[in-house]
């Protein structure tokens, strides 16, 4: 079974971080408080990024909202879509990797193909959205 973790993004404080218990905390329905206090606020101030039970090539978690870098050097955005993880990349990005390497590699689409399932494995974490939007900026062109 995966674990269940989160890392916080504050709004307000525009700080990333692992939350203890007694800092953050969600519950079953969805709602925020700080320090055991709910106020209508906190739903805005602060996101929750859900770990993914995976890790990037460096052993490091990945969180939903990361942007992670494959061995292509293509950019990926970490999303959690229709019940599951996934990564998200620009098509653009894709077709223009696959026209550079057309005549050296012709299994680069099936690892295309491959990377929508298995999109982990072999990358790195380089960011997230909210830290680093520039990044997602790169991976969006």
């Amino acid at each position: 079974m995966r674990e269940l973790k989160f890392m916080v993004w504050d709004t307000k404080l525009k700080e990333m971080y692992l939350p203890s218990i007694s800092e953050v905390s969600l519950d079953c329905e969805g709602l925020i408080y700080l320090y055991g206090e709910f106020r209508p606020e906190y739903q805005e101030r602060f996101i929750f990024l859900q770990f993914t039970g995976f890790h990037d090539k460096n052993d490091r978690e990945i969180y939903e909202g990361n942007i992670i870098k494959d061995k292509h050097g293509i950019k990926w955005k970490v999303i959690f879509e229709m019940g599951k993880f996934s990564a998200f990349c620009n098509t653009e990005s894709i077709i223009e990797e696959i026209n550079v390497r057309k005549d050296k590699d012709l299994t680069f689409e099936e690892e295309v193909i491959e990377k929508l399932d298995m999109w982990w494995i072999g990358s790195e974490v380089i960011g997230n959205i909210y830290e680093n939007p520039k990044l997602l900026e790169e991976a969006e062109k």
